[in-house]
């Protein structure tokens, strides 16, 4: 027997020995991160919850703010059962006003005030009914506590990468608009799906997936009726002529961008960014001829 097998003889036990400590080691590790993941809170690793009022609203022309003798607001065309609205009291017809101290301008500012807060959050909320002023409290609830409904209020699934813009009879006009729908694009997010698609700033969004596109209520409905990497069509009217588009949904990413980015707090100004949640860099964007500012737009300078 040469002196390598006696050696090898020799240690054998010691390294069967330090093989099923190894082991045992492995198992032992194993247990420990197992029992650790088991032991970790729902919340830890299931899906961010988004808040959620559950109404549907609609942009107030001027005619109608000045009528009655408003600022700014929002209609209520739609308040859903059993939701933080509902619970709060609101009707289909009130005007809501502020939410948490906040004018509420238009319908995406509406949308990114809500993003802004977490479920659960009570806000006090003033809206205009019959001729006066109330006020209320709600409590935003959890977008997944209804999952499986699609409502108008976008909760930031999908996503186009566009900001649009309400058609004033004289924008309705020069576009080539006909009756009451179209929303203008008046900027495209580099490298988003609508840029992928060609869609361009002046193109007017007529329909989405073959649904009359009004106000911004009509886009969300149909970005919360969808997910991400589905795909749709778009109908839209460029340089005066209709063009029908396909484009693939992105993810959502509003929920921390959109924050980060601030929100012009100007007056008749309705631009709306990923998602068609609002966005902006401080200042607004002039406006296009013959649409109409609730109030004077400050300088750029």
């Amino acid at each position: 027997m040469t002196q390598r097998q006696v050696a090898v003889m020799k240690y054998a036990p010691i390294r069967s020995t330090f093989a099923r400590a190894d082991a045992v080691l492995v198992s032992a590790v194993f247990l420990f991160l197992l029992s650790f993941l088991i032991a970790l809170p729902a919340s830890a690793y299931a899906p961010v919850s988004t808040p959620w009022l559950g109404v549907s609203v609609d942009d107030l022309s001027f005619d109608e703010l000045q009528q009655l003798n408003l600022d700014h607001g929002l209609k209520v065309t739609e308040v859903v059962q059993t939701s933080p609205a509902a619970e709060a009291g609101l009707q289909v017809g009130d005007i809501l006003l502020d939410l948490d101290g906040r004018p509420l301008y238009s319908v995406g500012r509406l949308q990114w005030l809500v993003h802004s807060y977490q479920p659960g959050e009570t806000l006090p909320l003033r809206y205009w009914r019959d001729g006066a002023q109330q006020e209320a409290s709600v409590v935003l609830g959890s977008w997944q506590a209804r999952a499986g409904h699609h409502h108008s209020e976008a909760h930031g699934g999908s996503f186009l990468g566009v900001m649009l813009q309400p058609l004033s009879d004289g924008l309705r006009k020069y576009f080539g608009a006909t009756g009451n729908v179209g929303m203008l694009i008046s900027e495209v997010e580099e490298k988003s799906p609508a840029a992928v698609a060609g869609l361009k700033e002046g193109d007017v969004i007529v329909r989405m997936d073959r649904k009359r596109v009004r106000n911004m209520a009509d886009v969300y409905k149909v970005l919360n009726y969808f997910d991400a990497g589905d795909e749709i069509e778009i109908e839209l009217i460029r340089d005066r002529a209709p063009l029908l588009v396909k484009v693939k949904l992105g993810q959502s990413q509003c929920h921390s961008r959109c924050q980060n980015r601030g929100y012009p707090r100007v007056p008749g100004y309705h631009g709306y960014g990923p998602g068609a949640m609002p966005y902006g860099h401080g200042q607004p964007p002039v406006p296009f001829p013959h649409h109409p500012p609730l109030a004077p737009i400050p300088n750029r300078s």
